[in-house]
């Protein structure tokens, strides 16, 4: 078990260097992938796809495709992050996306 109490300054420079980390992440993936969503009057809900390398995929139940291709485009720009951490905040990424969707 790691104790916060005697190290306090060092455990509050890794929170912040990580957090620092993860937002720079989301803003690059905002930038290198953008979204667009779709909707026309008569369906139901809008269709919303990201490019990916030059493609339009699906998002909507497509997320593990879509967190594998972009693991595999943009692991070597972060090589400080943990895989697990990296394919988790992508995964956030999409999510944020489909919620930013509106019905």
């Amino acid at each position: 078990m790691f104790d916060f109490s005697l190290n306090k300054e060092v455990f509050d420079d890794l929170v912040f260097d990580f957090t620092a980390a993860i937002i720079e992440l989301l803003k690059y993936m905002k930038r290198r992938f953008p979204v667009r969503s779709i909707k026309l009057d008569w369906m139901e809900k809008p269709f919303t796809q990201m490019f990916i390398d030059d493609k339009l995929y699906h998002v909507e139940d497509n997320k593990k495709n879509l967190v594998n291709r972009i693991h595999y485009l943009i692991s070597e720009d972060f090589p400080s992050i943990d895989d697990s951490i990296l394919r988790r905040t992508i995964k956030k990424y999409i999510d944020m996306v489909l919620k930013v969707i509106p019905d």
